[in-house]
């Protein structure tokens, strides 16, 4: 009895622990309000909302020789001063201040509203004018469409982000760093048994391995979660977004395993998505490289339809065709909701550049211009088609089919215009 009673009081744990989920922004605003400078730098000298004028010295201090240290890796960093730089979770400026030293303009992205107020002390203390900050990365690239960077960096931030939404941020920050740009990322990886409290939940995977299912379940307000990243996830997307060549400093943080990723990008992927889409059979005559096809359906002979609101091909220009204006030409078809309608909205890299409203179901080929600005110079273009009225065939009974069908794509080739 006494056994089955431990295991169903362990079995209430793990169910309430797979419940639990933490404000980690609002944990954020905690420490920002009470301990801005300890919260980036966790050294008792730091605690407090102000620090004497020396100990802020000290802690900027450190910042700058950070990012020295970083910058040393990287041969002919210091030939000449960076277009554009971007410093995510920048905290009171720690890192981003001297990463403007070293650029035209500085961006820093914080979601703490305390702490983007005392960056901007910081800022004016320092007289540093180049600096721009953003408290999140849809509203750095609503007000700046199209931004890139030649520099990437993160410290100590991703640890605190659950990666569900950490490996999306990764890919968006990938995204905008411009070819031959440098990137210092920086991951939590692993812990040690002797890191966990005696309150932790493991599992076993096998004979050799125990892993934590879970840590600390702290719901205290101001109390940060640890968060380890997967490697493999990591490389994948490095290797996505042409940063095939890097190297990885490890470092042990009170039992916490991580990894400061640093690199740069080069001019393409190092993958490749195999263009099995009827409409992508002469992409290779346009492409360096497809590297992602999403929302549409599996191909047929004729083409391939989309199956959802939206779907997406991206892919890497030959280099030829980048800086030039060229012709997109599509051959598409509708298929028609039961009110008998069915439209498109194409983009080209976030930009609208057309809206078809069809009036027949029968295969029609469009031009759509496509400006030599739209492709930046990561030669990375992605193709949207926003459907009006994605519909199934069982809506409208034609068939049992219950895909959502909306525009059947049956060839898209890419030319200088």
């Amino acid at each position: 009895m006494q056994t089955m009673r431990r295991q169903r009081v362990a079995l209430l744990k793990v169910m309430n622990i797979l419940d639990y989920e933490k404000d980690t922004n609002a944990d954020w605003e905690e420490i920002a309000q009470n301990n801005p400078y300890w919260g980036v730098l966790t050294d008792d000298r730091f605690l407090g909302k102000s620090l004497p004028s020396d100990v802020l010295d000290e802690f900027f201090e450190s910042g700058r020789r950070e990012i020295a240290g970083i910058v040393s890796v990287w041969d002919g960093f210091n030939k000449h001063k960076l277009g554009t730089v971007l410093d995510f979770g920048s905290g009171v400026g720690r890192l981003l201040i001297p990463m403007a030293a070293y650029a035209e303009k500085a961006v820093g992205i914080e979601i703490s509203k305390s702490m983007v107020a005392e960056l901007k002390k910081n800022l004016k203390r320092q007289k540093v004018e180049n600096v721009k900050v953003y408290m999140t990365c849809e509203e750095l690239l609503k007000r700046n469409p199209g931004i890139s960077f030649n520099w990437i960096n993160s410290q100590i931030v991703f640890q605190h982000i659950q990666p569900e939404i950490g490996y999306k941020i990764l890919e968006e920050l990938l995204k905008a760093l411009n070819i031959g740009g440098y990137l210092s990322l920086h991951f939590n990886i692993f812990k040690t048994l002797s890191s966990f409290s005696s309150g932790g939940i493991f599992q076993q995977t096998d004979s050799r391995t125990l892993s934590a299912l879970y840590v600390d379940n702290d719901t205290a307000m101001g109390t940060m979660q640890m968060y380890d990243y997967d490697l493999n996830k990591i490389y994948y997307l490095l290797l996505k977004y042409g940063v095939s060549e890097f190297r990885g400093v490890s470092s042990n943080h009170g039992e916490h395993y991580t990894i400061c990723i640093l690199g740069q990008r080069t001019d393409y992927t190092m993958l490749y998505t195999p263009e099995n889409h009827a409409f992508l059979k002469n992409a290779g005559s346009w492409s360096k490289a497809v590297v992602n096809v999403s929302g549409f359906s599996n191909p047929e002979s004729w083409g391939t339809w989309t199956d959802s609101k939206e779907a997406t091909v991206s892919f890497y220009m030959l280099p030829e065709l980048c800086g030039k204006k060229l012709r997109m030409r599509l051959k598409l078809r509708a298929f028609f909701s039961i009110d008998n309608e069915q439209s498109v909205k194409l983009f080209v890299n976030n930009i609208e550049v057309s809206s078809i409203l069809f009036d027949n179901s029968y295969d029609n080929e469009y031009i759509i211009n496509i400006q030599p600005d739209i492709i930046k110079n990561d030669r990375y273009l992605t193709v949207k088609f926003e459907i009006g009225s994605p519909t199934s065939p069982n809506t409208v009974g034609t068939s049992g089919d219950t895909r959502k069908l909306g525009v059947g794509v049956v060839n898209m080739d890419i030319n200088p215009g």
